[in-house]
């Protein structure tokens, strides 16, 4: 097996066909940094202004929901990106309305935050278009990533999450400060402006990928029509439909590692001050499990990726058993390292169960199946503990883990067969 640094190596290797791939890696990386740092400024404040505003926990438990309002744009985006010339531009003026959304929500709170009721009904307007935009994302983006990097995606993907979590910490700190450092509403107006300001600007850099010329393909008549046929040919498609049964199962796993942080306050003595550290801790080792996943799955396959973290996130649902400090701060290392190695499988292996040409609209169809999981399991996930108790929650997720590893065993991973490329 190849070690991380090889493995870069291996990608910063100079034959003169290697330089656009090393451009495009560095700005990939550059844009994902300052994406990471950007969105650590506004989203953790959306909830916190919430809280400032009300006291109604239900509506601020709405706002972890508002990711739902990504769905409607899907099915649209993925048939508008057949006919994209330059999804570089596409992603980079999307991402550009992202950051002026956010910074919107702190004009918001500092011109209407006497007045919450107005300013509570604004801010989630600017929520749910910035997910609706976020959704239009999907398929060019990583239509794009499969063009630019192709089967070495999973080690770019890697270093992408690293560097996306590492400027996300840095961030949240730079965010922390400024929010301690200014009264409220101002504190506010200022991580919201600052974080919108830093994600347009990021954009800038994106648009310095080198893109290969696209030729629009013979498109739909109707978004109908379209959506029969993406239907019809993921049926066809057996791997892949059993792929989804393991990407549908994995979005529980993500949604249940949200409780690990409840189960510290609650059951294993963590106190409320640790918050903060756990926080970190989570972000660094997430990180490192994307950045030691990525090459693992390329060289080895990325199905053997996904069983290696679904086995190594088994050991930390075990470890939270005793209720035991230590062993509970090795279950949230395991348990954010292994989630974020099975992201990077999950779009990897979508990416090559796909045809050519289509691997964006595929991982859309894996954010489709994905994303309302984990907003049904959370509210699950709560109803369970608070009937049961955490011991039977964490069995049950347990035995849903052992379902998605056993499910791995069903399809082909085509990096092994020998004609892939």
């Amino acid at each position: 097996m190849k070690s991380v640094g090889s493995s870069l190596g291996s990608l910063f290797s100079a034959p003169s066909t290697e330089r656009i791939f090393r451009r495009n890696l560095l700005v990939l990386l550059g844009w994902e940094g300052m994406w990471g740092c950007g969105l650590a400024f506004v989203a953790p404040p959306v909830v916190n202004a919430l809280l400032q505003l009300t006291d109604s926990r239900t509506l601020v438990g709405l706002a972890y929901l508002a990711h739902v309002a990504s769905l409607p744009a899907l099915l649209p985006a993925a048939m508008l990106n057949q006919r994209l010339r330059s999804r570089r531009q596409f992603i980079a003026g999307l991402h550009a309305i992202i950051g002026l959304l956010y910074a919107l929500m702190g004009v918001v709170v500092w011109l209407l935050w006497q007045q919450p009721a107005v300013a509570i009904l604004l801010l989630f307007t600017l929520l749910a278009l910035t997910w609706l935009t976020f959704g239009a994302l999907i398929a060019p983006a990583f239509e794009l990533f499969s063009i630019l990097f192709g089967r070495r995606y999973g080690t770019v993907s890697g270093w992408q999450f690293f560097v996306h979590r590492i400027a996300g910490v840095i961030g949240g700190l730079i965010a922390t400060w400024l929010l301690a450092a200014w009264a409220w509403p101002t504190n506010f107006t200022l991580v919201f402006v600052l974080g919108g300001i830093v994600i347009m600007l990021g954009n800038l850099i994106i648009l310095g990928v080198a893109e290969p010329a696209a030729t629009p393909r013979t498109t739909f008549k109707s978004l109908r029509a379209f959506t029969y046929a993406l239907a019809e040919q993921v049926a066809r498609n057996r791997d892949f439909t059993r792929l989804l049964v393991v990407i549908a199962l994995t979005g529980l796993l993500q949604s249940v590692l949200n409780f690990y942080s409840v189960y510290a306050f609650d059951a294993v003595a963590v106190p409320l001050a640790a918050a903060g550290v756990l926080a970190a801790v989570g972000s660094i080792a997430s990180a490192f499990g994307a950045l030691l996943g990525g090459p693992v799955g390329d060289n080895k396959g990325h199905r053997a990726l996904m069983r290696i973290a679904l086995a190594v996130y088994v050991v930390s649902l075990l470890l939270l058993v005793p209720a035991w400090q230590p062993a509970f701060y090795a279950a949230w290392i395991l348990g954010n390292a292994a989630l974020f190695a099975m992201m990077i499988a999950r779009i990897n292996l979508t990416m090559d169960l796909a045809p050519a040409g289509d691997k964006g609209t595929y991982t859309m169809v894996a954010y489709l199946v994905a994303q309302p999981t984990l907003g049904l399991s959370a509210v699950g996930a709560g109803a369970l503990i608070d009937i049961a108790g955490y011991l039977p929650f964490f069995a049950v997720t347990l035995v849903l883990t052992l379902l998605a590893l056993s499910v791995t065993f069903s399809f082909k991973d085509p990096r092994l067969a020998p004609d892939y490329t």
